[in-house]
């Protein structure tokens, strides 16, 4: 079993030596003489389980260190040790740095190693629960959604795509929680489930809907939310899909009060992820998405409409150098978008244009292959890659949104 890693951050180097010599038979031990330093070795060899930091430092303080290794590695336990007295100190530290525990300097060597192993635990509970829930969960809910897009293909068949979308805001907002995004998004979808199923053919056919049938859309993030009742510590995305379909300006279900910053940042997000994919299905381009978008003054966070703006710009820019192909059903992979529907031999709709092949689609294609026959080739576009480019987007709105948040 590996040791559990320790990052010490100071300025003496006679004190992070000893603790280097003491610790390390226990713990695999890093060493860092200052704060800057200290990101260095955050970023090329963390993750740590543990960051013990000092203080008092020249050039940065511990206080901002930890602030900027929060940032880095959110899952990182965080212990201050300093020899300063003041309380406030001690209240920065816990409120700004997020940290463990705060100790004082001289500290003996028994309260130092409890400390730690405390903090090793504590870093074990999380990354346990963070792997149950973005891995587990996730995958548990991907298999869902996979056979829903089988049994009901024109209701779910872009629940991938809207999993995929949510991806990529989660990499370039950098949330803390991108699984709680990615887990809504495929969500919002199985939601339909509870609708039923002559309003999904009349809802896809785009017929005019009821004054009831509207009602039951209108609700469908209430009924999403209320599917996550029996799963334990959803409560989170339970929020984030009751207000994934409420505009930015309050207006729209529910209609409770809350408002623009009240509002999730998932939910906004959540937002323009599903409208976009409703506008790109009824053939409008990407530029025209977001004209049409950038147009319905209020219901949008306008700031991160432009952040979502600037991935997809970039993602499409990369999708539109890669050369489409044509493929046989043998020939699909995971992760290919299609350029064309799939039908079979004698005319029946399988998957439209624009979803996400799984390896559950792929099943499904080769069993009607062997039976009716599939129309090929079918043409396709390989994965979307991660648009880094448009980070430096989001990270400008992430500073702002931090200190509104500070300034009230």
């Amino acid at each position: 079993m590996s040791k559990a890693s320790i990052l010490f951050v100071d300025d003496q180097v006679s004190l992070l030596n000893a603790m280097a010599r003491h610790f390390d038979e226990q713990f695999d031990v890093h060493i860092a003489e200052g704060g800057e330093e200290g990101i260095r070795k955050l970023l090329s060899d963390g993750p740590f389980s543990v960051i013990i930091s000092d203080m008092q430092m020249p050039g940065m303080n511990g206080i901002e260190f930890l602030q900027k290794a929060r940032k880095i590695s959110p899952d990182t336990v965080r212990v201050m040790l300093t020899s300063n007295d003041d309380q406030m100190t001690a209240v920065g530290a816990v409120n700004e740095g997020e940290v463990f525990r705060f100790l004082k300097k001289p500290c003996q060597a028994d309260i130092l190693m409890q400390t730690l192993l405390a903090a090793v635990r504590q870093y074990d509970l999380l990354t346990a629960e963070k792997e149950l829930l973005n891995g587990t969960l996730r995958g548990a809910m991907k298999l869902l959604t996979d056979v829903l897009s089988m049994v009901a293909s024109k209701s779910f068949g872009r629940a991938m795509i809207l999993q995929e979308y949510a991806h990529l805001l989660a990499e370039d907002m950098q949330l803390e929680k991108g699984w709680e995004l990615e887990l809504s998004a495929m969500f919002s979808v199985v939601a339909y489930v509870t609708v039923p199923s002559d309003t999904l053919q009349r809802l896809s056919k785009g017929d005019q809907l009821s004054v009831g049938e509207q009602k039951i859309l209108t609700h469908l993030p209430e009924s999403a939310s209320k599917l996550l009742e029996n799963i334990p510590r959803m409560d989170s995305v339970r929020r984030i899909l009751y207000y994934h379909q409420k505009h930015f300006d309050g207006t729209g279900f529910p209609d409770d009060g809350v408002a623009g910053e009240g509002l999730p940042i998932e939910s906004r997000l959540l937002k323009i992820i599903t409208d976009i994919v409703r506008l790109e299905a009824t053939g409008l381009a990407l530029e025209q998405v977001f004209v049409r978008m950038r147009a319905r003054t209020g219901w949008y966070d306008p700031n991160l409409l432009m952040g979502a703006e600037a991935s997809f710009a970039e993602v499409r820019e990369q999708e539109a150098a890669s050369t489409p192909k044509g493929v046989s059903i043998v020939a699909l992979r995971p992760g290919q978008r299609l350029l064309s529907n799939i039908e079979t031999e004698n005319g029946l709709l399988l998957y439209h244009a624009g979803n996400i092949i799984t390896e559950a689609i792929i099943e499904r294609l080769t069993n009607y292959m062997a039976v009716t026959g599939i129309k090929e080739p079918i043409e396709v576009i390989e994965p979307l890659s991660e648009g880094r480019g448009s980070r430096a987007v989001f990270e400008e709105i992430g500073d702002a949104l931090e200190m509104s948040e500070k300034a009230v």
